[in-house]
């Protein structure tokens, strides 16, 4: 069958690791992609984002103008963080991370595994990432070496070869106990 990009476009969220914010306020940024929202749905998606906190200290919260003279700048954190909101609230059937996570450090990225898992459950997902927390609950990893696919497989089965990219990664990671999450 024939798909239209257009309808394509509306099953996909995407996080992106260098955020785009619009010059508009933060109630358009994060309903960007479903403006018809109720500040109810706002609010969940800001608070399973943990950016609800943020919000609420802005001077006019979800009507305070993003960039611009008159507007404030969020950290690149806080960036990601509406981001990821942004994607909960059109609750997209496709979610594609890409480094969604990159600016925060790694106890604030654990704190907020809980919205990303379910802004990938039960959804197709591709997820680009450098930190293996990020990606340890996949079902299928796909590990590449200068644009090549070098491994591929349950992150369990990659484990339990014991001689992989992925085990070596995960090792150094992990059994350090530097990046646990």
């Amino acid at each position: 069958t024939d798909i239209h990009p257009q309808g394509l476009r509306r099953h996909i969220g995407v996080v992106p690791q260098d955020v785009v914010l619009f010059h508009d306020t933060l109630r358009g940024n994060v309903a960007y992609g479903k403006p018809d929202a109720t500040d109810d749905e706002l609010w969940k998606v800001l608070e399973a984002g943990q950016v609800a906190d943020y919000v609420r200290t802005l001077p006019k919260g979800l009507d305070t103008r993003l960039g611009g003279e008159e507007g404030i700048a969020p950290s690149q954190g806080e960036a990601q963080r509406l981001s990821i909101a942004r994607a909960l609230l059109i609750n997209p059937a496709i979610v594609i991370l890409d480094e969604a996570t990159s600016s925060l450090d790694s106890l604030e990225e654990a704190r907020l595994q809980l919205a990303i898992r379910e802004l990938l459950s039960r959804r197709t997902a591709f997820v680009i990432a450098h930190r293996l927390s990020t990606i340890r609950h996949s079902g299928l990893v796909v590990v590449m070496e200068r644009g090549r696919v070098i491994e591929m497989g349950a992150p369990d089965a990659l484990l339990a070869a014991k001689d992989g990219v992925f085990y070596r990664l995960h090792e150094a990671h992990f059994a350090t106990g530097v990046f646990r999450g």
